[in-house]
C-alpha cells in the first residue's frame, strides 16, 4: 500500500510538471457544496465538489455512518454533482430523513491511483418543534375563566412538519412515554399554532388546571413523508397562593455565609413572613405572634417590596439552615402581618466550612478572608486554621510556597526543621487562578500550578546538587486522621538529611493526600518522597512520584 502511495505521489507531482499546472494543485476532491458541517439542508439537493487535478473517474461514498459509507456512484470528470434525497434515485437514499447527519466522500481516481478525500458531513433540516409559552421550567399565573384556571400552549412549527400532536398532563412518565390519555391531539384552530389546557369547551383538556401544581407537555411533528419528530419536554407550574421556587434552591449545599434568599411569591400575597433557623421542627412549628414574635422570625416582607428576596448576613460556616415563607392574603397592616396565610414547604441550604485564601500575589489586607485580602504565606493560613471551629478549607493559588516563610519571615528563616503541618479537619487545596484573574475560584491543578518547595534558598540545581540547606520534609501528617486534606499540589525539593520522608513524612498520621505529584525530593535513609512509620496509613489518590 505505501509502494503504491509513494507511485502516486510521484505520478501526481510529474502530472504537475507535464501540465504546467498551478503548484498548490491537489489530487483530491475539495470545495464541498453543502460545506462540511453545515446543518438546515434541504432533504432533496445535489451534493457536488471542486475535482482533484488528475483524477479522471469519481467514487462517490454516502451514508449516515462515517465509518462504514457505501460506495453509491462511479461516475467520470465533468459530472462533479450527484443527487441525493431525490424520489427518482433511489441510490443512495430516495428520502433523507429530517434531522439527520449524512457523511460523504469522494475519491479521486486515476487507475492504479487512488486520493481518499475527507470526509465531509452536512445535517438535514428538522421538523422539531420549538416552545414559545410558557417557557420551560416557568411559574406562571394562569388566566381563569369562571371557575377554570387554564392556559395557552404556544410553539414554533419545525422546519419540515406539516402536523402535530401535542401530550399533556401533569404526569412526566405519560408525556415522556407519550401515553393516549394525554393526548391533546392536533391544535384545534389549525393552522395556528396553540392548544389550550383547562380552557372550557375546548377538548379533550376541559378540567381546571391546579394551583402549585407542574404540568409536562411536547408537541411532536410530522412531516409529508411521514417522519415523526419527537418534541423536547417540557415543563411549567401554575402560580399558586404558597411562595415556590426557593433560591438557594432547597438542599443546596455550599452556601456562602452572606446570601440573597429570594422565592417566587404567592399569587395574592400582601405580606411575607420569613422564618429561618437551624431546627426543621422550629422552623416548620413556629407561629406568628406580632407581640411576641419568634426567634425564627428573620424578617416581614410588605406589599410594597419591589422583589420578593432578603439578603441574610452572618450565618455560621458549615451550618444547615431550614427556611420557610408564609404568604398572608389579608390582614397585612402594618406592622402587623395577620389573616390567612399560606405556608410554603420548609427548605434548607447548607453553608459552606470557612475557607481561607493564600495567593502570594493578593495586594489586600493580607488576612485570608477573600482572594483579595488572601495570606500572601500558606503558613500564616495554617495557623488561622489551627485557632478556628473545624472545618475549614484553605485555598491556594498558584504559585511557590516555602514552609520557611511567613509574615513574620517573608524572606524565609532558613530553618530546615519548618514543614507544612497537616491539621485535622483542615483540606488544603491548590490550583486556584487566584487574584487578579477572571474568575480567581477557577481549579485547575495543571493549569494553575501550586507547588510547596523545600528549596529554601532558591539554588538547588540538577541532579541533586546543592540542596544541603533544604527543608527536611516540606509537608507533615503526623498525628492526623483522614480529615487532614492535602488536595491539588507538586510537593518538591524536601531533603531528609540523616532522616526519612523528605517530600512527606508521617509519624502515626493517617492523612488524605489526592492529585499530588512527588517529585525531586531525598533522604538520606528512606522514603524519598514519603515516609510513613508507626501505624501511619495515609490515603493516596491519583498521586505520583519521581
Amino acid at each position: 500500500m505505501r509502494t503504491i502511495k509513494l507511485i502516486c505521489l510521484i505520478f501526481f507531482v510529474v502530472f504537475l510538471g507535464i501540465t504546467g499546472s498551478d503548484v498548490f494543485a491537489t489530487p483530491y476532491a475539495t470545495l464541498p457544496n453543502p460545506a462540511d458541517g453545515q446543518t438546515d439542508v434541504a432533504v432533496e439537493m445535489d451534493i457536488c465538489w471542486s475535482p482533484g487535478d488528475s483524477a479522471l473517474v469519481h467514487e462517490i461514498y454516502f451514508g449516515t455512518d462515517p465509518l462504514d459509507l457505501p460506495l453509491v456512484s462511479t461516475q467520470a470528470v465533468g459530472d462533479e454533482c450527484f443527487p441525493v434525497g431525490d424520489p427518482m434515485v433511489p441510490v443512495p437514499e430516495p428520502n433523507l430523513v429530517p434531522g439527520t447527519t449524512y457523511y460523504w466522500q469522494v475519491v479521486e481516481v486515476n487507475d492504479p491511483c487512488e486520493y481518499e478525500g475527507p470526509i465531509w458531513s452536512f445535517t438535514t433540516v428538522s421538523g422539531k418543534t420549538t416552545v414559545l409559552f410558557p417557557s420551560d421550567g416557568t411559574v406562571i399565573e394562569g388566566q381563569e375563566w369562571e371557575d377554570n384556571v387554564y392556559t395557552p400552549l404556544d410553539f414554533l412549527a419545525g422546519t419540515t412538519a406539516d402536523t402535530y400532536e401535542c401530550f399533556f398532563s401533569d404526569n412526566y412518565e405519560d408525556v415522556l412515554n407519550r401515553e393516549p390519555n394525554a393526548s391533546l391531539g392536533a391544535p384545534p384552530y389549525f393552522p395556528i399554532l396553540r392548544y389550550y389546557a383547562g380552557l372550557p369547551g375546548i377538548a379533550p383538556y376541559e378540567q381546571s388546571l391546579v394551583r402549585a401544581e407542574t404540568y409536562y407537555w411536547c408537541v411532536d411533528g410530522t412531516d409529508a413523508k411521514g417522519n415523526i419528530f419527537e418534541g423536547d419536554i417540557w415543563e411549567f407550574t401554575i402560580q399558586g397562593y404558597q411562595a415556590l421556587a426557593p433560591d438557594p434552591p432547597d438542599g443546596a449545599v455550599e452556601v456562602e455565609t452572606t446570601v440573597l434568599l429570594s422565592w417566587t411569591p404567592g399569587l395574592v400575597s400582601c405580606c411575607s413572613p420569613i422564618y429561618l433557623g437551624t431546627s426543621r421542627d422550629d422552623v416548620n412549628n413556629v407561629v406568628y405572634d406580632p407581640i411576641n414574635p419568634p426567634p425564627e422570625l428573620l424578617h416581614i416582607i410588605w406589599y410594597s417590596h419591589p422583589d420578593p428576596n432578603i439578603l441574610v448576613t452572618g450565618l455560621e460556616f458549615n451550618t444547615k439552615y431550614y427556611w420557610r415563607v408564609d404568604e398572608c392574603a389579608r390582614g397585612c397592616t402594618p406592622p402587623i402581618c395577620a389573616g390567612e396565610c399560606y405556608r410554603s414547604d420548609v427548605w434548607s441550604f447548607t453553608t459552606a466550612p470557612q475557607r481561607i485564601y493564600v495567593d502570594a500575589n493578593a495586594n489586600g489586607a493580607n488576612n485570608g478572608t477573600r482572594w483579595e485580602d488572601a495570606y500572601h504565606y500558606l503558613q500564616d493560613a495554617l495557623a488561622g486554621a489551627n485557632s478556628s471551629e473545624k472545618p475549614v478549607e484553605i485555598c491556594v493559588a498558584e504559585g511557590v510556597y516555602k514552609p520557611d516563610r511567613s509574615t513574620a519571615d517573608p524572606n524565609g528563616s532558613g530553618n530546615r526543621d519548618a514543614s507544612f503541618v497537616l491539621i485535622d479537619g483542615v483540606t488544603i487545596k491548590g490550583g486556584y487562578a487566584g487574584f487578579g484573574e477572571p474568575d480567581p475560584d477557577a481549579r485547575d491543578i495543571e493549569l494553575y500550578e501550586t507547588i510547596l518547595s523545600g528549596d529554601l534558598a532558591g539554588d538547588d540545581e540538577p541532579n541533586f546538587t546543592n540542596i544541603d540547606e533544604n527543608g527536611y520534609h516540606v509537608v507533615t501528617g503526623s498525628g492526623t486522621d483522614e480529615t487532614a486534606v492535602l488536595d491539588g499540589f507538586t510537593i518538591n525539593a524536601g531533603n531528609a538529611q540523616g532522616n526519612d520522608g523528605g517530600g512527606m513524612f508521617n509519624l502515626n498520621g493517617s492523612p488524605t493526600v489526592m492529585n499530588c505529584i512527588f517529585k525531586g525530593n531525598s533522604a538520606e535513609s528512606r522514603g524519598g518522597g514519603m515516609f510513613n512509620e508507626s501505624y501511619s496509613s495515609p490515603m493516596l489518590t491519583n498521586c505520583t512520584f519521581s
